[in-house]
Formats: structure tokens, sequence, C-alpha cells
């Protein structure tokens, strides 16, 4: 694995200052560190937003938002999900 840098971010201003092609993201159930492993990919910066408040399921007029960092088995088996977008909950399964 090759040196790089890591930061846990604040917040997104923080997270997102200085972000660049050579930054990845580290979150959730990512395999980032695994891919990190086998050099398949080689960011130079990662910053931790495993903290930031980037989660939540809402349904407005625009349509469903989905929290970055929302598990996907959450998703899956959310009632507003199952209800107005079915597909998406089989999907996710």
């Amino acid at each position: 694995m090759r040196p790089y840098t890591f930061t846990q971010a604040r917040s997104v201003r923080e997270a997102l200052r200085g972000a660049g092609p050579d930054t990845a993201f580290l979150a959730g159930g990512t395999t980032l560190v695994d891919l990190m492993k086998l050099e398949v990919m080689t960011p130079e910066r990662v910053v931790d937003i495993n903290r930031l408040p980037l989660d939540g399921i809402t349904l407005d007029s625009k349509g469903l938002h989905i929290g970055a960092l929302e598990r996907m088995s959450d998703v899956a088996d959310h009632r507003t999900v199952r209800e107005h977008y079915p597909m998406v909950a089989q999907a996710l399964e």
C-alpha cells in the first residue's frame, strides 16, 4: 500500500477542503482499504466522513432523498422506500 494522509472530517466543509482527484472518501462499508492494499486505488489523501450528518431518508415533491451515509439495508427496510419505491427496496435487498 502506498503512503497517504488520513483525516477525519468534522464538517462537510472540512471534508471538501483541498479535495481533488487524488482524494478518496471513506464511509460505511466501502471497500476502499481493500482496494488500496491491492493498489487498485492509490489516493494521496483519505478523508473519513463517517461522523458527518449525511444520513436520513425523506420524500418530498422533488422525490426520494437518501443521505450519503445511509446503509443499504436501512434504505431497503424503510417504510417510505418500500411504499413509494418498491423496486429500489428490492434492488437493495
